[in-house]
């Protein structure tokens, strides 16, 4: 298996003969390896190269695995984590399962087994950053369409308010021409009342480009 790009493995375990054959024949895959021997430690390591997968051995003097894996739950970079542990403590692996674990692995450690389950593991992570990413734009697509849906009721305010006031234009100026039509029809004036005629056909038009 050939691993992604500048992927990065964290093995957290006392035992040094397993810690060296792991970073062995992880980097042979391209892997990025870091160890530490024990919990503090391996906290410490994480901090600073933040992993992408640890594997955590879960019976460790001082500070054991589920402790360890219980700090790495809480600090805001999150890495897959694989509990490494004896036939004997497969109560113990299952708690860890409980507790965030990705998955558990019995010593000693089947390369092939870990080949197939950190390949699990990175295709999580991957959808996971897909997921993300697509809640994300999801989001910006939404707060666009708010603001746009701002805009234009901003604009169908303003619209709504030029339609009232040039109506109420349009009738008074209707009123003023209707008292000047009846003064042209007493006065004989024939060439008023056909220029107020043709007024009106213009306001008739006004009006209805308004509504």
């Amino acid at each position: 298996m050939s691993a992604e790009n500048n992927v990065k493995i964290l093995v957290i375990d006392d035992e040094e003969i397993l810690r060296e054959r792991l970073q062995k024949l992880l980097e042979l895959d391209d892997y990025i390896v870091t160890t530490a021997e024990n919990g503090p430690k391996g906290l410490e390591e994480f901090a600073r190269s933040c992993p992408d997968v640890v594997l955590l051995d879960i019976k460790m003097p001082g500070m054991d695995g589920i402790e360890v894996l219980g700090r790495l739950k809480q600090l805001p970079h999150q890495a897959e984590v694989f509990i490494l542990t004896g036939h004997g403590g497969l109560e113990t692996a299952i708690e860890a399962l409980r507790k965030g674990a990705f998955d558990y692995m019995t010593k000693p450690i089947d390369f092939d087994e870990l080949e197939i389950n950190l390949k699990r593991a990175l295709e999580k992570r991957t959808m996971k950053r897909q997921l993300d990413q697509y809640v994300a734009d999801l989001e910006a697509a939404n707060s666009k369409l708010k603001v746009q849906a701002d805009q234009l009721s901003a604009v169908g305010k303003l619209s709504a308010g030029v339609a009232v006031e040039m109506n109420k234009a349009l009738t008074a100026i209707a009123s003023r021409l209707e008292t000047l039509s009846a003064n042209s029809v007493i006065a004989g004036d024939t060439a008023s009342m056909e220029e107020i005629r043709q007024m009106k056909e213009q306001l008739a038009l006004l009006g209805t480009i308004g509504k």
